[in-house]
């Protein structure tokens, strides 16, 4: 049938209909009974099989053929069932993985074996233009992926193993350096003989050769080409050979290598031959220059080899698509080219069997994927080719790893295995869910980790189960400090119990230490991989006192010629990228990561625990630590006197420009200190290891305690803020010292804070009684209940507590006593962190100070919203607010007139007029969030004596929130544009300092505006197109929602700014913010998510993700980029509609990514 096909021929199109008929036919006729079936797969593979001997039985003969006619006879043979089998191969007529692995056999058998002839590269290049169309459908299948890859290195291997033998002069001659690149190849050098080795017929180093294609002579039908019965003119298949006839020319030319000489017209030009890119651009060159040829690297030979191959024009085709195979089953097929430990030897049959055993690329084992030669005609894409086999690679001698280890082999290494697995899981997933605060925490994870394994496995999992545990506690993919603690104090745990009466201190006949040592060793993150940090802010301070032993600088020089020196520690080069013209509308702060100096890959882990870690203060080990890091003592008193210098510094700022000064019965407060001052001496700082910015905390924390004592013996005027105590508490945070912060509070709380407000009475002072000590008490409960989970398993935290309780009693149980928000705040915490310790059984409710009625008071703040009012006193307090926006300073506020004043909070008209011009203040403050946490402070200590206050915040912030509805707030939304976006940072900033102040409840305040702005945004939204157009602006109530969000976002990150807001929404104001690393009044609501959000907040979550999905439909692009705004700054930033689904998305991960 397919000698007819060919004889009269049938286009394959019509081909591939008669191979369906006849298939059908057959498969009727041998069918017998009632249920006749038609099994179209077993003719699939028949043809395949057909086909594929025909195709073997042309290419063969092609090459046997004595003459040239007869080869142009058998090449149209040879092109009519190669074009028949790749269109019934896309049509599905044959199967194509029966026929793949056809044509696989017939590569190995001519090209592998060489069963047929010898081959040459014009016989291989004829072949891969035929095979790389049924390439692609190789990688499907595992085996033929394999298969493939392997007869592709094997011919790789074999064509390069008869290059270095039949042109080892060329060889020594390039390597030597003494081949001649200019030569340019005669028309007699270039027609190849099939007489003569394809390696001598081209020059061997035109690196630049195409292979062009010839234009189909539309002249010159073939006659050969018609059907019998049709017209010349009008036959399709005459018209479709016509067409072809120019391809059809090249298979004999690349057959016979002869080229037809044809007669040249008058007016054309003899054929040029292809010169090389290489002597095009040499040709400008003077002669005695040299040219550039192909480098020689003695440790890599075969590479060298490959790349002169690939440099002449008889291999550089047959090696590109050869590679491209090779490059294409790793792509696609990874697995296939795994190595596996099956081996079968070449003298077995059959031969497909000896390519399945080891992996492809063990005949490539001398060079990597990234050496092999190949060209895809752009560097770009060339280089990154590079790059991804790379990668794989490495992927796949990993894997290969694993499975010469055994991991995944017989069923009774993967029992072992699942049960290793299963152990790894349920220590991971023990850890990750373990509740810390729960009672006897410790206990129940070191039971279930260590005491749950067998004891036939125990001196292997002990140990496994350990390292398990530390890497946990280290990794990036988890959080909290506290889980250090807790692993330290399962392994304290371990140590002590001695499970299976081993020695002590030695788990499985390995002691602790070395398997410390052993896990610092191979796997902790090294310098450079992506979880390793290492950073040292050194843009101020000196190099001079730094350790001798770590060169971190460069010398460069200037552009006058002067020696420039140039510190380099752990900073990354800048680059200067070009200036663009769109931004992204919304930007992710990124994290403050922290380094510590000498942490560099040449320092051997022992010698930087060394240097490091405080340790015990033995003469032998302080002396060794000296001698590594210093060498000798006056290196040492240099460094040190560098150390105590920064402590200096700052203990001079907190003593001079972060206190409170006495002149009289007056006390006067201001800022004298920048953020800029701060940041400047934290990073001097950071200059040292871990070891010594410990002992500078120390210092500083002395220093601050000495500061407050000289106040008490009235040796000094001047008395430390509640700032100057935060940047302390942040010095402790920066060397994660946090018990070291717990024995500073306890300090401070017990030996100082008692006695302040005594001092300050005698000083007749007008500041409002317990203030002070109630700030102090502020930050203490900030970062206690920051890092509550620590804290809970403090030794001493009960004490700690009953401190705090006593600094707060007076203002708890005193009738008339003044209060204020700090101290509010302060109790509320208090009370939470009492009632922590008597759940997780630290201690009885018996030992405790203070009881559930002292703390009642506390947490009255308002049930429902109000209502406003339709009364407005615009003058109401706003000679204080004045103060703030003029700027000026409400942190000391006179206590007489703070009595004579506060009657007149008992007017409803008036905390209504209080509210309306506190957030009309606030709204003027832009982005200055020091002067907005003093406006929310002035506000507590009133809300504090009128605790129904709370119901006129939730009113107006719900108000501001659905600005088209006023709820009763008329008078607010008067005076305070909601549409103007620049604002919006103002107003929830604002109102989120009230809620760290407990000036209203949070939980209550979302319910409120969950029930409200929610609501309407979504009817809004899923209205009908006619209600729609109702409206006068169809995003109206969208700018109020913003700050719903900013809010909502702001209050459960507890951050001012979680995300950024381009200029275009927030205006151009820069932030102003002394303590830029964070903010005690904000962290402090952390007490708010642990104890009094649980009920509210995972419905608010599933709102926001309602209403995020409604507004899917108008979102373009999530990443909203903008043009950067240019010219004056303009009066007001307006809303666009595009913000809100933007916001909301962001607003819905941060707090999902919080809770």
């Amino acid at each position: 049938m397919f000698n007819d096909l060919y004889y009269y021929r049938i286009e394959s199109q019509r081909a591939i209909w008669v191979m369906k008929l006849a298939a059908n036919i057959a498969g009727n006729n041998n069918s017998r009974g009632k249920n006749k079936s038609f099994n179209g797969e077993k003719f699939a593979v028949e043809y395949a099989h057909i086909l594929s001997r025909e195709v073997r039985q042309v290419f063969v003969s092609l090459f046997q053929l004595p003459s040239l006619d007869e080869c142009e006879e058998t090449s149209e043979r040879w092109y009519y069932f190669t074009q028949l089998s790749r269109d019934a191969f896309d049509d599905g007529v044959i199967d194509r993985q029966e026929y793949v692995n056809e044509l696989c056999n017939i590569f190995t058998d001519v090209f592998l074996q060489r069963k047929e002839f010898e081959d040459t590269k014009y016989q291989i290049q004829l072949w891969m233009q035929y095979f790389h169309h049924f390439a692609p459908s190789a990688t499907q299948n595992i085996v033929l992926a394999r298969r493939v890859a392997t007869m592709a290195c094997q011919k790789i291997d074999m064509l390069k193993d008869e290059f270095e033998e039949d042109e080892a002069e060329l060889l020594d001659e390039i390597r030597n350096g003494t081949y001649d690149y200019s030569y340019v190849p005669s028309r007699d050098d270039e027609a190849p003989s099939t007489s003569k080795s394809p390696s001598q017929t081209h020059e061997p180093m035109d690196l630049s050769r195409e292979i062009k294609k010839e234009e189909p002579d539309q002249e010159s039908p073939m006659t050969s080409g018609t059907t019998p019965g049709k017209a010349d003119g009008g036959s399709v298949n005459d018209v479709v050979m016509r067409e072809e006839t120019a391809e059809r020319k090249n298979v004999v030319e690349i057959v016979t290598g002869k080229v037809k000489e044809e007669p040249l017209d008058d007016d054309e030009e003899p054929p040029k031959l292809p010169v090389s890119e290489e002597a095009k651009k040499d040709d400008g060159k003077k002669d005695g220059e040299k040219k550039k040829g192909i480098p020689y690297d003695p440790e890599r030979p075969d590479k060298f080899i490959l790349d002169v191959m690939f440099a002449t024009s008889d291999y550089r085709d047959v090696l590109n698509a050869l590679v491209s195979l090779i490059f294409m089953c790793i792509g696609e097929q990874p697995g296939a080219i795994v190595w596996n430990k099956f081996y079968v030897g070449f003298n077995r049959a059959p031969y497909m069997l000896t390519q399945l055993g080891g992996s492809p690329l063990d005949y490539l084992d001398n060079y990597s994927l990234a050496d092999l030669p190949f060209d895809f005609g752009n560097a770009d894409a060339n280089e990154n080719v590079r790059e991804l086999m790379r990668n794989h690679e490495s992927d796949l001698s990993l894997r290969s790893e694993l499975v010469q280890h055994q991991w995944v082999l017989t069923s009774q290494t993967q029992r072992a295995h699942a049960k290793l697995i299963d152990g790894c899981i349920d220590v991971v997933g023990h850890l990750d869910y373990v509740d810390v605060l729960a009672p006897g925490t410790v206990k129940r994870t070191f039971e279930r980790i260590f005491m749950s394994i067998n004891e036939a496995r125990y001196a292997h999992e002990v140990v496994s189960r350990i390292r398990l545990c530390l890497t946990w506690a280290i990794t990036v993919q988890r959080d909290g400090q506290w889980r250090g603690w807790l692993v330290a104090k399962v392994l304290k745990l371990l140590l002590d119990t001695r499970p299976h009466d081993e020695k002590h201190g030695y788990f499985g006949g390995n002691h602790l230490n070395l398997i410390l040592i052993d896990f610092i060793n191979h796997d902790l993150p090294k310098s450079g991989e992506e979880n390793y940090y290492k950073e040292a802010d050194t843009s101020a301070g000196s190099d001079e006192n730094r350790p001798h032993e770590v060169d971190n600088t460069k010398m460069e020089v200037d552009g006058e010629g002067n020696a420039v020196k140039i510190e380099v520690i752990g900073l990354k080069e800048l680059e200067l990228e070009p200036k663009k013209s769109l931004i992204p509308f919304i930007t992710i702060p990124d994290e403050t990561k922290d380094g510590f100096r000498l942490l560099d890959e040449d320092i051997p882990p022992l010698t930087q625990l060394i240097i490091q870690l405080p340790i015990p203060a033995d003469k032998t080990m302080m002396d060794k630590r000296t001698l590594i890091l210093y060498r000798n003592a006056r290196t040492k008193k240099d460094y040190v006197a560098a150390a105590k210098k920064v402590a200096t510094d700052i203990i001079d700022i907190m003593r001079d420009k972060m206190s409170y000064r006495w002149k009289g019965n007056d006390v006067a407060f201001s800022r004298r200190v920048t953020p800029e001052v701060l940041k400047e001496l934290l990073q001097r700082m950071r200059l040292h290891t871990l070891f010594d910015r410990q002992q500078i905390a120390n210092w500083v924390a002395d220093g601050f305690s000495n500061s407050i004592g000289l106040f008490l013996e009235n040796k000094r005027s001047q008395l430390p803020t509640f700032e100057a105590l935060d940047f302390v508490c942040t010095l402790y945070e920066q060397t994660n010292n946090i018990h070291g912060f717990f024995e500073f509070a306890e300090l401070i709380l017990s030996k100082r804070l008692p006695h302040i407000e005594t001092a300050i009475r005698h000083c007749n002072s007008i500041i409002i009684p317990g203030l002070v000590s109630a700030q102090y008490t502020y930050v203490f409960c900030s970062y206690l209940v920051k890092h509550l989970q620590y804290f809970v398993h403090y030794e001493r935290a009960p004490k700690v507590v009953d401190l705090l309780y006593l600094a707060l009693e007076q203002s708890l149980k005193a009738v008339d006593y003044p209060r204020n928000g700090f101290g509010r705040a302060a109790a509320a915490a208090v009370y939470h962190l009492r009632d922590q310790l008597i759940e997780s059984e630290v201690v009885e409710s018996t030992d405790m100070l203070g009881g559930d009625k002292e703390f009642a008071h506390i947490f009255d703040q308002g049930t429902v919203a109000s209502e406003g009012s339709s009364k407005y006193n615009r003058h109401f307090m706003m000679d204080n607010f004045q103060l703030l926006i003029a700027p000026a300073s409400l942190r000391i506020y006179d206590y007489h007139d703070f009595k004579k004043r506060l009657p007149s909070f008992a007017d409803p008209i008036n905390r209504y007029s209080f509210v309306v011009n506190a957030f009309v203040a606030a709204s003027k403050l832009q982005r200055d969030f020091d002067r907005l946490n003093d406006l929310a402070s002035f506000c507590s200590h009133w809300t504090a004596h009128h605790p129904e206050m709370a119901n006129d915040w939730m009113g107006a912030m719900k108000a501001l929130c659905n600005a088209k509805s006023n709820y009763g707030f008329k008078h607010l939304l008067e005076q305070v544009e909601v549409s103007d976006c620049s604002i919006h940072y103002s107003l929830s900033t604002f109102a989120s300092l009230l809620a760290s102040k407990y000036a209203f409840s949070v939980p209550q305040m979302i319910c409120e505006i969950s029930n409200s702005t929610f609501a309407n945004v979504l009817k809004k939204e899923t209205a009908k197109a006619s209600s729609r157009n109702s409206y006068k602006n169809d995003y109206e109530s969208e700018p109020s929602a913003c700050i719903a969000l900013l809010f909502l976002t702001q209050v459960c990150c507890a951050s001012d700014d979680p995300f950024i807001l381009s200029d275009h929404f927030r205006g151009r104001a820069p932030t102003k913010k002394l303590l830029e690393w964070g903010s005690t009044d904000l962290n402090i609501l952390a007490i708010v998510h642990w104890c009094e959000m649980n009920d509210v907040v995972w419905k608010m979550i599933v709102r926001l993700g309602i209403m995020n999905d409604t507004l899917q439909s108008r979102v373009r692009d999530h990443n909203l980029q903008l043009e950067v705004p240019e010219g004056e700054e303009p009066s007001r930033r307006d809303y666009k509609k595009e913000y809100l689904p933007v916001i909301l998305r962001q607003v819905l991960i941060s707090i999902t990514e919080q809770v």
